[in-house]
């Protein structure tokens, strides 16, 4: 059986050592045991750092992939448990001095973009591997990829103190030349990512705590930019050149880590435009409910201090399950967007945006996009910072030392790259972020918390990992079929639209299977990309269980079995020999 997976990263951490010849992309990302207290907290952090697939995996699945290529955000290669942890010498070999020089902007995301591919590009085994440009390449028997990038700040070449015209033209400029590149084709684009870029406001999404007490993540830029709501200017200028299909194919849209409001605007531009490609959803979970229906118990003004701290209420699902209602995931509004554009929406196997989790914390969004919260029509939002046609900036260039540019084919990307490195020992210092503690939900609180609708909803989560998996899926369903997507008239079956998106990164805390013959999960067997027919099983038996409890999806004729193969493999293909022809 063939499987597919819209989003997966098989060679991040290799472009972050020093010796990625060592360590390639097909082989699992060596942790070594550390100290005492650095072993301690690895272990605590072992399946999430253990969850990236590489390609020997994906071989083993017979999958086609779509690889999203990234540039690591200085808010993560500045952050104290990877600077300090995972990047010790005894714990991995990840390069502290690489991180320090993202954090220092002495290498540019654009460059550390094109590293990521070369990862690819000059990995061993080619033989076993494709690069596919559209659907009638693929070939049985390889590791058949397809390519999108995360995040348009991985297409800026300069440093984030030149001028907004300046960083835009440079995107623009990258994008516009990776596309038209003749050797690789984009399947899409994911506007935004974690971290504050140019393009649009994001979606916070990354709050991890040590001991469920320690912020390891209290870098402001992991908080959407409080300045601004929705797209910018150049945001849009990036989504019309997705679409332009005269030089070179189209480049899908991916809605993911946009902030709601963004995503709204970008449904109104499609109107407005008449821009008609199929949406892409690569990696998400749902809230549960739409948005016109959704709730926040409180919200803390001002909290940190530039941004404003949202309690939404959860949503109860089957099996004793509770959706995550960030905003990072798809209200119902934006379920029907997908479905009515044709798209592909990826679930993603994280568990926390799945809804498994034990304490949900608030959401931080920005000021601009609250004050929008209740208001269903758009206004008039942030437009960007000018007119982005200034030239680049000329400025010295030199090699890296360590990441790839052996290959030539590699060598004109790396030689147009706009930011110089500079190997200088001193500069190694490390990052001195402090530890904090975050105040937890049910605190006294503050004087300027407005109370909304009911307090903060404490209650445990229950269900399996798979439970929260299955009922992701069937929520997506549940909004499709009382929409009319049946397969019936015009509309689409929304059960041929949903696939896997697993976003295997090392980053996500991977779902965890169930111990045999028990419901308890089993804290030492996760998911991974080569244990794709475990998942189908597991998940097969999850929907059944959710199924049953319904009488509401008992009516909807569904069969398990059915839904998980096309989950897990023949959605996704069936899309690309539509739309990657």
């Amino acid at each position: 059986m063939d499987y597919f997976d819209l989003h997966v990263h098989p060679s991040l951490k290799p472009g972050l050592t020093e010796d990625p010849e060592r360590f390639d992309p097909w082989s699992d990302f060596p942790f070594y045991g550390g100290g005492l207290v650095s072993g301690l907290l690895l272990k605590s952090f072992r399946p999430i750092i253990s969850s990236q697939a590489n390609l020997g995996m994906l071989k083993d699945t017979s999958v086609v992939s779509v690889v999203a290529l990234i540039a690591l955000e200085k808010a993560f290669a500045g952050n104290f448990a990877i600077q300090k942890i995972l990047a010790r010498p005894d714990v991995s070999p990840l390069s502290r001095r690489l991180l320090n020089d993202i954090v220092k902007d002495r290498v540019s995301y654009h460059r550390l973009l094109l590293n990521d591919l070369a990862v690819l590009v000059e990995a061993p085994r080619q033989d076993e591997m494709k690069f596919i440009r559209k659907a009638g390449e693929l070939e049985k028997g390889k590791v058949n990829l397809l390519l999108s990038v995360e995040g348009a700040h991985s297409f800026q070449s300069l440093p984030d103190n030149a001028t907004p015209d300046k960083i835009a033209a440079s995107v623009l400029e990258n994008f516009r030349r990776l596309k038209n590149d003749d050797r690789f084709r984009l399947h899409h684009l994911t506007l935004a990512h974690l971290s504050r870029q140019p393009a649009c406001v994001h979606c916070f999404g990354v709050k991890i705590q040590l001991l469920g007490v320690v912020n390891l993540t209290r870098d402001k830029n992991f908080q959407p930019d409080p300045a601004r709501a929705g797209l910018s200017g150049l945001g849009r200028d990036i989504i019309r050149l997705c679409h332009e299909s005269t030089e070179s194919p189209p480049v899908l849209v991916d809605i993911k880590h946009m902030s709601w409001v963004a995503r709204r605007e970008f449904y109104n531009m499609r109107v407005d435009e008449g821009l008609r490609l199929p949406i892409i959803a690569s990696h998400i979970g749902v809230t549960g409910t739409s948005f016109a229906a959704s709730s926040v118990s409180r919200i803390d003004r001002g909290n940190r201090p530039e941004c404003d701290l949202v309690y939404w209420n959860r949503r109860r699902a089957l099996r004793g399950c509770f959706f995550n209602p960030w905003t990072i995931n798809l209200f119902d509004e934006d379920i029907i967007e997908v479905l009515q554009s044709g798209g592909l929406l990826g679930v993603s196997f994280d568990q926390r945006i799945l809804g498994y989790q034990k304490k949900f914390y608030g959401e931080y969004m920005s000021p601009a996009e609250v004050d929008q919260l209740d208001i269903e029509t758009s206004t008039t939002l942030y437009a960007g910072a000018g007119d982005f046609d200034a030239p680049l900036e000329n400025e010295d260039r030199n090699e890296m030392p360590f990441l790839l540019a052996r290959n030539p084919s590699m060598a004109t990307f790396f030689a147009d790259d706009g930011v110089a490195f500079h190997n200088d020992p001193a500069d190694i210092t490390g990052n001195d972020q402090l530890f904090d503690i975050d105040g937890m939900p049910g605190q006294q609180p503050a004087p300027d918390i407005i109370e909304l609708t009911r307090p903060y909803d404490p209650d445990s989560t229950g269900g399996t990992h798979f439970d929260h998996l299955a009922n992701n899926i069937l929520h997506i369903i549940r909004v499709g079929r009382a929409a009319g997507y049946d397969g019936s008239g015009a509309k689409p079956d929304v059960t041929s639209h949903i696939c896997a998106g697993s976003d295997l990164d090392g980053i996500i805390d991977s779902i965890n299977f169930s111990r045999e013959g028990s419901g308890a999960i089993d804290d030492n067997n996760w998911m991974r990309a080569d244990k794709m027919k475990e998942l189908a099983l597991a998940l097969e038996k999850s929907i059944i269980g959710c199924i049953a409890e319904d009488p509401a999806l008992q009516d909807l004729g569904l069969d398990a079995g059915s839904l998980v193969k096309k989950f897990t493999g023949e959605n996704g293909l069936r899309f690309i020999r539509e739309h990657f022809a």
